[in-house]
């Protein structure tokens, strides 16, 4: 019996895989959303630190043309973080600040999250996001560390103390060391006096 060649399926499988994401990107379209990207400030938040999420519409797929694009005041459904451990999940609230860019602000607990784009991928055929869309981001949020403000302010009201004791050790030093100068200057006058007198003259 003759071998079948694998080829053919290898080829129908890519061909299967393409034509998902390209049905997948078709939706997309059809929907009417445009390409984005998503930025996150700070990149290394720190426990209960604003966070400020920044998602910019685009007209190309290369992200070199703002989209005008307003699909409402809010974005509810958009973006959503998630926790490494799977056990917590938080929607992100994006709201329009301009014709192409929303906006959300938020504060998370210290450890892993995802920021994930299209939460629901349900309907989807493939949960492979097509080009021009974000899938997702890591973010790691880190512990805080401790107040340093609460040792700070009295270290330096300590050395402020302490510089002015110096500075006032050092100036009553020098004004002791002056007076000492003049005190013994009448007395040796005096002691050249009295050599003189006490020397025969000739």
């Amino acid at each position: 019996m003759g071998t079948i060649s694998s080829k053919p399926v290898r080829f129908l499988r890519a061909t299967g895989l393409a034509a998902m994401i390209a049905m997948t990107a078709a939706g997309l379209a059809s929907a009417k959303m445009p390409y984005f990207t998503i930025e996150v400030v700070p990149d290394s938040p720190t426990a209960d630190e604003p966070v400020l999420i920044v998602v910019r519409m685009w007209a190309d797929v290369d992200h070199t043309v703002p989209a005008d694009w307003d699909a409402g005041p809010t974005m509810d459904d958009l973006l959503v973080l998630r926790s490494s451990d799977g056990k917590g999940s938080i929607p992100v609230g994006l709201r329009l600040v301009g014709p192409d860019r929303y906006e959300a602000t938020i504060t998370l607990p210290s450890g892993d999250w995802r920021l994930v784009a299209f939460p629901d991928r349900s309907g989807w055929i493939t949960a492979e996001v097509p080009a021009g869309y974000p899938d997702s981001i890591a973010l790691a949020v880190r512990e805080r560390g401790p107040d340093l403000s609460a040792v700070a302010i009295p270290l330096a009201a300590t050395a402020l103390v302490l510089l002015g004791a110096y500075s006032l050790s050092r100036l009553r030093s020098a004004a002791l060391t002056r007076s000492s100068s003049v005190d013994e200057t009448p007395t040796s006058a005096s002691a050249a006096r009295d050599a003189s007198r006490a020397s025969p003259s000739e």
